[in-house]
């Protein structure tokens, strides 16, 4: 792949063979490998650290009943 940043750090990445150059912006700035997987690492520090659900939460998100979870748990 060819990669590709712009002026706010956004990553670009486009097929070897040209068959993408077409949509290449002349505002993208071309790196390398190893800057985009700096660029994806600071990116993925500053991230917030996922809040923990609670079990209630966790519940709500599977779309299942107390009833059917149990069911499925064997309970």
């Amino acid at each position: 792949m060819k990669t590709y940043k712009d002026i706010n750090n956004n990553l670009f990445a486009y097929e070897l063979d040209g068959s993408q150059d077409d949509l290449i912006s002349e505002n993208l700035i071309q790196i390398t490998d190893e800057e985009a997987q700096a660029i994806r690492a600071e990116i993925e520090a500053n991230q917030p650290a996922p809040a923990e659900l609670t079990p209630q939460e966790k519940l709500a998100n599977t779309g299942l009943s107390v009833d059917e979870l149990k069911l499925l748990l064997g309970l």
